[in-house]
């Protein structure tokens, strides 16, 4: 014998229920409630997959309000979710879209905070925005059936554990500008790392410049010269390789004088012609 459905009632009407003292039944009931359509007073049904054909929009019309909060299990062993969306199967659909609504806007289209801190206005007309200031991680990529912990203190990790030797963690492009940018103040701006001793550390395809580098020429009748306004270490040192080709004539020393930003290069001798001297400074 075929099993009626019981139509889905409205949130007014589960108060009610609840306030005559049914409120074990009418969880009950609701447990086991197909996909219901919004009541007839225009109430969304809670506890059940409320089917539409038009968007539902709520707009909280305070300054600083929010529209929609949702909140999971807060307990320690918990994997809720405090917001799912699912996109279609379409080339398009999207689970979660963020938009600033105005062209001229210096909103935020999706911040997701790891803190306690206010959404950052600094960082307005931006499509995307992470932070986290409590030791992780502001945003995280990867591809790969397992997802691993990422350092701390990160604000973008991403990592790749399928394509093979065409797996990509993280790729910066850019038609004409700067495809990735690493820019440090006091500690190091990209650092490139190989685990293992066949894995490569940094390898640049096409032509690489070097702001630390650059040629010197030496006037004949000299057997120095000098170049200032370069900031040096006692760790720093110079490469040096002659680019005018005379016989017996070498380049003897590069002497470094971090103090004075400065180095100097110092030839066997002093040639009859002016020569090119390339250098390299390191470290």
């Amino acid at each position: 014998m075929p099993i009626e459905v019981q139509e889905a009632r409205s949130r007014r009407a589960v108060l009610v229920a609840l306030g005559g003292g049914i409120a074990a039944s009418a969880a009950g009931a609701f447990r086991g409630l197909p996909t219901a359509r919004a009541g007839v007073d225009g109430d969304v049904v809670l506890g059940a997959a409320n089917a539409e054909t038009t968007p539902t929009s709520v707009t909280n019309s305070t300054d600083d309000g929010t529209a929609i909060e949702g909140k999971g299990a807060s307990t320690a062993t918990s994997n809720s979710l405090g917001l799912l969306g699912e996109g279609d199967t379409g080339v398009l659909g999207s689970g979660i879209f963020g938009v600033v609504g105005a062209v001229d806007a210096t909103g935020i289209g999706v911040y997701g905070s790891a803190s306690a801190s206010a959404t950052p206005s600094v960082y307005g007309k931006t499509g995307v925005v992470g932070q986290s200031d409590q030791g992780g991680t502001a945003v995280v990529g990867f591809t790969g059936l397992t997802a691993t912990q990422p350092p701390p203190d990160t604000g973008i990790y991403g990592r790749s554990d399928t394509g093979g030797a065409n797996g990509r963690g993280l790729t910066g492009f850019c038609s004409v500008g700067i495809g990735l940018l690493g820019q440090t103040n006091t500690g190091v701006g990209v650092r490139a790392y190989s685990g293992t001793n066949t894995g490569v550390g940094l390898r640049v395809t096409g032509k690489a410049a070097f702001d630390r580098s650059g040629k010197l020429t030496i006037a004949a009748g000299h057997s120095s010269i000098a170049k200032t306004g370069i900031a040096l270490t006692s760790a720093s040192f110079i490469l040096a390789t002659l680019q005018t080709n005379v016989a017996g004539l070498s380049i003897q020393a590069a002497v470094t004088n971090p103090a004075g930003s400065s180095f100097t290069i110092y030839l066997n001798k002093a040639p009859a012609v002016a020569v090119a001297v390339a250098w390299l400074a390191v470290n």
